[in-house]
């Protein structure tokens, strides 16, 4: 029996990576408590670059545009309060970015490991379940790509991790550690509600591996975890109504972790779920975690993707983590961490706290390569093609150019959600000549017409006029922001 090599020498190289890209890799394992903060984490910019805040004087007639800017989206967390005034705007940034691997936790010792018999399904000790819930497993994307032998290995390491179990035995298996290396990235990739799935050792002896789970969080504590982590769920879930289409489920959770989910290096056990629903902050991969777990309980087709990302600092591509979420049948990629931007307080009085981006919202392959690079994986991930379901083409906010029609589509927009009492009107333009040819006119001028147009509709005069003020985007989004004041 010998422990493999391989793993040993894994950690060795990502160890000596630990310092150019923030990767939070076991060495020397330590103990794991619950207040315990990450002791490695580092990494670089991975949120999106957002757009300068000004304002405008609008005049019915002849409006003229101010360069002076309010605020600027910058490298600290969405205020909670109005912006503090300043003279300048700060450079647009975006916050740190993090590893996307689990944290260590403290090692387990191997105790009379169960087996999985490779001539049926895989054979478990006692427990509370025998098989994985079917329906939960009908969405796992990667284990729907395993041969019946690797799906069984699979089905036996997530029973195996739910049980809590300190070790799981392979045999009779024609399998090796590169082969269960695949599974086990496979079954992590898939399961976000397996926070506490820490590292792994694998001991290879003749017609068997023996797997040692090293856990991130103790049992005692997962079993507080749980219940938080399902009240919240059952909670975050009663406000979708059952009428909600795809389209509308995928928008509720992604606005939900957008809201409700601070920006935050320092967050603890921010490479899982816990971050997001105990501590409320997290970094990219906490954010799609979670976001492909409640996709997952509400029934939805989540892919939790690793990679690089061109964050705009100047420091080139770096790690980052998103989704690719399959609605109606097509697949899109979602990124909610680079949907929530933060904002550097700037000498402007707008409220940031409800803030939220589609710019990364169910979009194109294309759209996404501009800024993102996937990592590669042993089995090719869906293309991303459609967009039917892109955020500014179901809400009807992509123009070709921009007149009366397109005013009356923003009025219409405004009014069918005035309950929520919209703040942030983001609307987007089909290529760089329509949305030079709407940057060229009077901002001022087209914010009076939408207010106007929404006003007559509603029948009262919901929305200020007095001045105008807009987010200017930055790239080549041609996505454009009037921020709408009310009464």
């Amino acid at each position: 029996m010998r422990t493999l090599s391989k793993l040993i020498g894994l950690l060795l190289v990502l160890t000596v990576l630990i310092s150019s890209c923030g990767i939070f890799v076991p060495v020397a394992p330590p103990d794991i408590t619950v207040s315990d903060k990450p002791e490695l984490t580092a990494g670089v910019d991975d949120k999106t670059p957002y757009p300068v805040e000004a304002t405008e004087p609008p005049q019915t007639t002849n409006p003229q545009v101010s360069s002076q800017p309010e605020d600027t989206l910058g490298p600290t967390d969405k205020p909670e309060k109005s912006p503090k005034p300043t003279d300048t705007p700060s450079a647009t940034v975006r916050p740190t970015a993090e590893p996307a691997q689990p944290m260590p936790g403290p090692t387990a010792k191997p105790t009379a490991p169960p087996t999985a018999n490779p001539t049926t399904s895989p054979t478990q000790t006692p427990g509370p379940t025998q098989q994985p819930p079917g329906q939960l497993m009908e969405l796992k994307y990667f284990r729907s790509k395993l041969s019946a032998q690797d799906r069984a290995v699979y089905d036996a390491i997530y029973m195996a991790v739910e049980e809590y179990r300190p070790s799981l035995e392979l045999t009779g298996y024609d399998i090796d550690y590169d082969k269960f290396s695949d599974i086990w990235d496979a079954y992590t990739s898939d399961s976000p509600e397996h926070y506490w799935a820490g590292y792994i050792e694998v001991i290879e002896s003749v017609g068997s591996l023996t797997v040692v789970f090293n856990y991130t969080v103790s049992k005692a504590d997962k079993a507080k975890y749980d219940k938080v982590i399902a009240e919240k769920t059952a909670a975050i879930l009663s406000g979708m109504k059952k009428s909600f289409s795809e389209y509308e489920k995928v928008k509720y959770i992604h606005d939900h972790i957008v809201l409700n989910t601070r920006y935050d290096v320092d967050s603890k056990h921010n490479q899982n779920i816990l971050s997001v629903f105990i501590h409320g902050s997290s970094v990219c991969a906490g954010y799609a975690r979670a976001t492909q777990y409640l996709l997952n309980k509400a029934g939805i087709q989540c892919i939790y993707v690793t990679g690089k990302a061109d964050n705009g600092s100047g420091s080139g591509y770096v790690p980052h983590a998103w989704n690719i979420v399959k609605v109606g049948g097509k697949y899109y990629n979602l990124d909610t961490t680079w949907d929530d931007p933060v904002f550097t307080p700037g000498n402007g009085t707008i409220d940031y706290s409800r803030h939220i981006s589609y710019e990364f919202f169910l979009i194109t392959d294309e759209q996404l390569s501009k800024t993102h690079d996937r990592d590669p994986v042993p089995v090719s991930l869906p293309a991303c093609t459609s967009t039917e379901s892109n955020y500014y083409v179901r809400e009807s906010l992509l123009f070709s150019r921009f007149g009366e029609d397109e005013i009356r589509k923003l009025a219409d927009f405004i009014s069918r959600n005035i309950k929520d009492r919209p703040q942030f009107l983001y609307f987007k333009f089909t290529g760089k000549d329509a949305y030079d040819a709407f940057r060229s006119k009077p901002l001022g001028e087209n914010y009076v017409k939408i207010v106007d147009a929404t006003n007559d509709k509603l029948g009262s005069n919901v929305l200020d006029k007095s001045r105008c003020v807009y987010l200017e985007p930055k790239g080549d989004s041609y996505i454009f922001c009037y921020i709408l004041l009310y009464k």
